[in-house]
Formats: C-alpha cells, structure tokens, sequence
C-alpha cells in the first residue's frame, strides 16, 4: 500500500585471468570527509577510463585456517589441523562425478597417500539432494564405501566454503602446501576419456611432486591445445587462443611442463569430460545466518507458528526464504498480480509440488480459507512449512485475507502443526496492514523480523577475487543490498560493472530508485528533491525545506515518512543532554546506492541517456573515490563499534552514534558510563590540535574518561580494518 499525504511521503583460491580494468587516474581529492571540490566545466570530447590489469588472488594466496566442516560420519575437519601435511582439496559430488573420475582420484589418493599426501574432498551440492541433512549423509557414506574412497567427504551445505575458496565447477582441486599456501588449482589431467596413455598431462600429480619437492608448480607454455582437452572443449569463445600468458587465454606463463588452469572459469566445460551432467555450484549465501537460524528455531519449536518477514526489494527475503525451505517440508509460494482465482491455482501447484500428494493436484480451491484449511489438515500430525512470498499482491485481489487468516488461525491454525510465513516487500502495507493494532491479524503473529542490508564485511563477500580496493568501492556505490550486488560481475572491472549497471539506461540499477520510490510513495517527486537535496550535504530541516521549495512542516512530514522507510537517518551527537528535542539533529542518507544515485545518477541524467556515461565515470566518479572510501570506513567503524568494539575496551557499549569532527567520526557510550571516541584518520596532514579539541568536547559530555580506537583501513582481504586502541595519555 503506498503512502498518501494530504501534504505534497579466507582469501578466494582461485586466481582470476588477467582483465582489463579501469584505472582511477588523476583525482583531486576532496577533503577527509567533505564533498569533493567542484570541477572545471567539462570538456565535450568523451574519454574512455584507462585501463588497467585485474589483480590475481588465487595461488599463492593462504588457506583460511579457521575453516572446519564435518564429514559424512560427522567428524569435524578443521583447516587447521593439516598445516604440516600436503593436501589435496577436491571439489567433488557423487550427484556429478562420473565413475572414470571417482576411480582416477582414488587411485592417485591410495598412490599419493603412501607419500604422506592427504586427500580431502568438499561436496557443495549436498543440499540439491532429497531428503534430511542425515539422509545425505547416508548417502554419501553408501557411495563412498561402494567406490571404495577411503578419505574424508566433506558435506558444504549451501556452497558457501566453496565459494569462500573461490571454486567455480566440479571436479576441481587445490594443493596445498604444508604452511597451507595454494600452489595448484585446477584439474587432475587432461586426459578425461581415458584415451591419451602416456601422452597424458597429470597436472595433479605433478603438482603433488613439485609442492614435495619444495618446488614452484610451473606452467608450461604453448599448451592451448592442453587446456582445451582438459576442459573437454573450448573454454570461453570460438575465437583463436591469443597464446599462452596473454589476458584472455587463461594460461600462466612459466617455465615447466605443467599448465595451470588458473583461469575464470567460463562454465560447465572446465573438467566436463569428468562429470555426469552440467553442475554449476548453488549461489553462495553470505550473511543472514541469525536470520536463518531464527527461522530454523520456530520450524523445529513443535508449536504453531506465524511468521512475518518484511523489508525492502531487493534486500534478500527471497533469498532467505528459499534457503530455510531447501531440505524441508515446505511449500514455497510468489504470489503474482493477478486475479484471486489465478493465485489459488498456483498455489494449489506449489503444495503438488511439495507434498507429493495425488489429492492435491485434482482439488480446486473456492477461496483462501478453503486453502488454508487444506494445509491445515496435511500439518495435523507432521510439521508442514508454509510460505505466502509477496503477501500485498494476495491483498490486492483478495483485500479480505487479513481477516480470512485470523479466522482460520484463531479455528484451526494454532492447533495444528503449520508454520505459516507472510512475507511482503511493501513496508508501509507490512507494517500497517499486517502487524499495527488496527489489522486483523494482530496479536497472532508468533514472530516478525524485519530484514535490513547485509553488514559492510559480508558485502564484501561478493567479490572474493577483487583486489581489496574494489571491494571497498563496490561496498561504498552499493551498500548492503544483495540483489545490487549480484549485479556487479567479478569478471569484470568495477569501472566496467559501473558503466554497465547504472550509467547506461538500460542498466538493472540505473532507474532503481525510482521504481523504489514508486513502490512505496504515492507521490515521489518531493521525495525525489528532498533526498537531493540532502545528497548535496544539506541536512538541517530548514535547508532542506528552503532548498526544496517548501514549508519547514511539510518538510518535516516528507523526512519523518522517509525516516521510517529508513531511506533517510536523523543523527543526533550523543553528547546532546536532551537528544529527543535536540536542534543539533542532522539528515543524511541511509543507503549508500541511495547516495550514489542523488549524487552521480540522477544530476547526469542527460549525459548517460546521451550515451557518455563514461565521462560521467571520469569526471564525476572517479573524483569522488575518496570520499566514498572514507564513508565506508565509518560505516565499517561504526558496525565494529556496535558488537566487537567491546572485546577491545573490555566493556559492554550500548549506544553508539555518528560525531562530525575531523578526525572523531562516532562515538558510542558503555554500560560503565565512559566514553569511546572511533577515529578516523583524516586524509593528508592535519593539526592534532583539532583531535584534541575534540576529546575536550566529549569530555565534556561523556565524563573524563574517553577510549579512544583508531580505525583504518588494513589492505587485509580477510580482516579489512585495522583497529588500534591509543594508550591513555597519548594523542595518536
């Protein structure tokens, strides 16, 4: 429903080949954490951004130490238990690999093995199976015992340590070496039929050898052929090989008789001579694990449950959803914007689907309250999950449903086994339809959540392969928005991703917002000024309301809407004595992709429908690197602050805040009533003087005691930002 005013509302193992990226060029960077200077008026000549090489993060790089997974058995396998060994990590599935393949690593692991070589192999499709996580241990055992594998099957579920390892296809492996570094990453020959006999390259086995031997895995030049035969067919065009070394023929330059397949894997071909049927490893899921864990509580509760799950487009609902229901009894239904006849049939085939039951494919639903007393009946002795996925288009052809679900809940729900999820993208429909005192269906909720964006470092999880710089700026354009993420292609440069997806008119986030806004305001154009307006670093009300061309009230009105769409935040210095009444309060945008857009999109309109969106990337963008790097170092701050700050400090904080000084960027306030100063240190050389001018004032408000951590930037893929915490009596 849209709001109406009567006023005007582990490091990545895998190496990537050498791409061409963008170059940042010459910048004039704006102070620490002002608005960059204003250019010169453009000139009218376009220029392409410079390019420059993608950086390789794969081989080489050190294996995450602190990973552990559990084997068919249930054992824990911790990382770090094999520093010491060469080992041999296989991308594996019994749902893919073929039995010539399953028989040549098990005799290479028997061969190896006797020479102090550990194999382990990852399964990452386990969760493509039937049946519970035990039923797929099963399985796996039964098949390895069959096959006669003796090493450990590791069970990933979801993927996620493989894509944490940056592994593209399976079969695939990594050697590593005893001080777990990655010296190999690729296939086990090139021979997957069987056919070549002594021609054959045994690229693992030389590896192996090679790491033993305390050796450097090399690779071998001129082997093109090699590598088309070891994918089983050409790997990403038709076009000739430009030749070993080069950016796009996937081949590492070096001097041995071994070619590294260290390339961007461009789809099933990579060892495809080796598996049943195309794989592609399932979508990482990164972040939401409280979320997931929540949702698993209330589905093993034995108890009727109705959960709400709202937030914004885009920011991950579906994605959570799809991921709890994987492996359980659950049907998963999208409602679409169609007639209420329409959405009762696909309903009916979503529990067809997930039921396996031959009643429900001939039955015809008159109404809501007849389906949900059918799941109802088939949740009476056995838990049965129900998700209504996009809830307000259901409302839309069936505005009585509200109170069709509180007479079924109060009659039947809670007496059954059901969990019934409602989940909707509209907030302000969610919020006031579903969960306010006025909708019908208040008081029967068991539990709600509303979803936010992924926190600073699990966006960064996107880009594994990226060198540390780019994931920082990806982070800085886009937030913590999923979907937005998705977008950006590690194939690609990010100054490419950037021409792609939002300078151009065709790109998914170039009219983003605005489709945002549409969805959730009657009428956006005010909106539309007003988050302008504070893009350009306006943020008191009066300012706004002056620049918009509107009363302070009504101003007021259209920030309050936005605050609770929290497309906008209100900051207020915690060193305030009265912060509910403050006239210190400030606005700023809440969304990075939101800032993005009012400050790079939206007033270069014409030039990127005119076609040159790459001058706005030279000239407008790239200029402004720096400030985006400083806000997503206190965005990074500030979620430090919140949950770990305290391990530093040996202190409890319970309120943190944002602070607008030079060098103190947040400010946060412990259970033991001192104060904490996060600093940041600003760009070029500046006065401590101002640092402790700073510490006074907070002084002042927060008592004598103020602890004071430096944050920065570490250049660390792993662990982005370096925290120091200064000594009492010293400056910096």
């Amino acid at each position: 429903m849209k709001r109406a005013f009567t006023f005007l509302s582990l490091m990545p193992l895998l190496a990537l080949v050498a791409t061409p990226a963008f170059a940042q060029g010459k910048k004039t960077p704006p102070p620490s954490h002002q608005p960059p200077a204003k250019k010169p008026e453009p000139k009218p000549a376009e220029k392409k951004p410079t390019e420059a090489a993608h950086k390789a993060t794969g081989v080489g790089s050190e294996l995450d130490a602190s990973i552990s997974l559990n084997d068919a058995a249930g054992k824990a396998h911790a990382f770090k238990d094999y520093r010491g060994k060469v080992v041999v990590i296989d991308f594996w599935s019994m749902d893919t690999a073929s039995e010539a393949y399953t028989k040549r690593l098990t005799e290479m692991a028997d061969e190896l093995g006797k020479k102090g070589v550990t194999f382990l192999a990852i399964d990452p499709s386990q969760t493509d199976l039937s049946g519970s996580d035990a039923d797929t241990a099963k399985k796996v055992q039964d098949y390895a015992q069959k096959n006669g594998i003796t090493f450990p099957i590791l069970l990933d579920k979801g993927g996620a340590v493989a894509h944490k390892l940056g592994a593209k296809m399976m079969p695939e492996v990594l050697v590593v070496d005893a001080k777990g570094v990655v010296k190999y990453d690729g296939a086990i020959d090139d021979d997957p039929k069987g056919e070549k006999a002594d021609k054959a390259n045994h690229y693992l086995r030389s590896a192996v050898e090679a790491v033993m031997a305390g050796k450097d895995v090399a690779t071998a030049p001129g082997q093109a052929d090699d590598r088309e035969d070891a994918a089983g067919g050409n790997t990403a065009s038709e076009e000739k090989d430009p030749g070993p070394g080069s950016p796009s023929s996937g081949l590492d330059q070096g001097s041995g008789g071994l070619p590294l397949l260290t390339l961007a894997h461009s789809g099933p071909q990579y060892t495809c001579g080796y598996i049943t049927r195309e794989y592609s490893l399932p979508r990482m899921f990164i972040g939401r694990q409280g979320e997931l864990q929540v949702l698993e509580e209330l589905a093993d509760s034995g108890r009727p449950e109705l959960f709400v799950l709202y937030g914004r487009r885009r920011v991950g609902k579906t994605e959570l959803l799809q991921q709890f229901t994987r492996g359980r009894r659950a049907a998963y239904f999208l409602a679409a914007q169609v007639r209420e006849k329409d959405n009762l049939r696909a309903f009916r085939d979503a529990l067809v689907e997930c039921l396996d039951d031959p009643l429900a494919a001939s039955v015809e639903f008159a109404s809501w309250t007849a389906a949900l007393q059918f799941v109802a009946e088939r949740a009476k002795d056995e838990r049965l999950v129900v998700v209504l996925d996009e809830f307000p288009y259901l409302c839309e052809s069936s505005p009585g449903l509200p109170s069709e679900i509180q007479r079924f809940w109060d009659t039947r729900g809670k007496t059954s086994r059901l969990m019934l999820v409602l989940c909707g993208s509209q907030i302000s429909f969610m919020e006031q339809e579903v969960l306010a005192e006025r909708s019908p269906l208040f008081g029967r909720r068991t539990a709600q959540r509303r979803l936010e964006p992924l926190a600073p470092t699990d966006a960064l999880a996107f880009f594994p392969r990226w060198d540390f710089d780019d994931r920082i700026l990806a982070y800085a354009v886009l937030g913590g928005m999923p979907a937005y993420l998705r977008r950006f292609e590690e194939s690609r440069p990010l100054g490419e991703n950037l021409l792609r997806e939002c300078l151009r008119p065709e790109g998914f986030l170039f009219d983003e917002v605005q489709f945002l806004l549409r969805s959730e305001l009657s009428n956006p154009a005010t909106y539309n000024s007003i988050l302008a307006a504070v893009a350009r670093d306006i943020d008191k009300v009066g300012d706004i309301a002056l620049a918009v061309g509107v009363d302070s009230t009504h101003a007021n009105k259209y920030l309050s809407t936005l605050r609770e769409l929290r497309l906008v935040e209100r900051d207020v210095p915690l060193t305030d004595p009265d912060p509910l009444r403050s006239r210190r309060g400030t606005y700023r945008i809440a969304d990075r992709f939101l800032a993005f857009h009012f400050r790079h999109i939206q007033p270069h309109v014409s030039l990127i429908h005119a076609g040159r969106g790459g001058r706005v990337l030279e000239e407008f963008i790239e200029p402004d690197f720096d400030r985006l790097r400083d806000e997503a170092l206190v965005d990074f701050a500030l979620a430090h602050l919140k949950p770990e700050a305290a391990e530093v400090i040996d202190a409890e904080i319970v309120e943190v805040g944002r602070f607008s000084g030079l060098f103190v960027r947040a400010v946060a306030r412990t259970a033991d009533g001192f104060g904490v100063a996060a600093i940041v240190e600003p760009s070029g050389d500046q006065p401590t003087k101002a640092l402790e001018d700073e510490i006074a004032e907070l002084n002042g408000a927060l008592g004598s005691r103020i602890e004071r951590l430096v944050y920065s930037w570490s250049g660390d893929r792993q662990n982005p930002l370096r925290v120091r915490r200064i000594p009492e009596g010293s400056v910096m």
